[in-house]
């Protein structure tokens, strides 16, 4: 059994747990959503088979009490994709593809008896992916430079994501995003009442987003050819936040299929003021550290 943890000490298998759910994965471009879903089935089966060597051991309470059913591959799914999962495309049409075999993969889960009409309102409502999966170019964004005061910003900010410090003027408006977007995310399975329309908490994240992008030097969420592309530090602004993980932990993807010789031509029709090199180096820099899986 290759997702066996009949090794693991109960301490050593509780730790592991709590890591992965922690562990933040993305797909730069997600497609039709092949890549990610068989990660959120990996991770599932590791889940579950942590889930049972703990709640057999000497820390079970510490399972029971957060009401977690090892057999509940449903809630282990919802769970993943609300903590873990992160992708983008370029293809807007992609995007939906893969929001839609997610929600799939939910309903083939969860277990319900269905015997008359009215049973179909104890199934729960699917959960709201709009900025869990997003659309826009992922390599390429252009940032404001010059020696303007939200340039600073803008620079101080590089230096947070190189040392893995949280900027004290970025804390306050990710711990916000992150609350909203949960509630969005939650939105139609929760039942409780709610202020605002779907709609409107939709807008107040956007708005937060394009308020939090001048502070930090960028004037709007600009477009290259009609082509959103992504703002990291915006558009997943709740991945800096430390006491989660500082950033992305695994990347998968495909290669792209680009030529490399037309890279270049490619940044300068862009007027992205980068090089093929200068992409080379950031990457290696950027996952120095951290694990690939291509």
């Amino acid at each position: 059994d290759s997702y066996s943890s009949e090794g693991l000490t109960d301490t050593g298998a509780f730790e592991i747990y709590k890591l992965l759910s922690k562990i933040k994965i993305l797909d730069p471009a997600i497609g039709s959503g092949a890549y990610p879903v068989r990660m959120m089935l990996e991770l599932v089966n590791i889940h579950q088979s942590l889930a049972k060597k703990i709640i057999s051991g000497t820390l079970g309470h510490l399972v029971t009490e957060n009401k977690i059913d090892p057999a509940n591959r449903y809630q282990f799914k919802l769970d993943i994709i609300r903590n873990n999962l992160y992708g983008t495309d370029i293809d807007h049409f992609a995007v939906e593809i893969a929001k839609l075999r997610f929600w799939l993969s939910l309903v083939v889960d969860y277990e319900s008896n269905i015997s008359n009409p009215i049973d179909l309102n104890a199934i729960p409502a699917l959960p709201n992916l709009d900025f869990k999966f997003r659309t826009g170019d992922s390599l390429i964004a252009k940032v404001k430079k010059g020696k303007t005061k939200e340039s600073k910003i803008g620079y101080n900010l590089d230096l947070m994501f190189q040392h893995h410090q949280m900027d004290a003027f970025f804390e306050e408006p990710i711990r916000k995003l992150v609350g909203m977007k949960n509630n969005f995310f939650n939105y139609d399975i929760t039942a409780s009442k709610r202020k605002v329309t779907k709609e409107q908490l939709k807008s107040e994240i956007q708005e937060l987003e394009k308020n939090l992008a001048k502070e930090i030097g960028i004037a709007e969420i600009e477009t290259f050819k009609g082509i959103n592309h992504i703002l990291w530090q915006i558009h997943f602004a709740e991945i800096y936040d430390q006491d989660l993980s500082f950033g992305f932990d695994i990347c998968i993807a495909n290669p792209p299929y680009l030529k490399q010789e037309k890279i270049n031509e490619l940044f300068n029709s862009f007027e992205s003021g980068i090089t093929n090199d200068e992409l080379v180096n950031a990457y290696e820099n950027l996952y120095s550290d951290r694990k690939s899986v291509v």
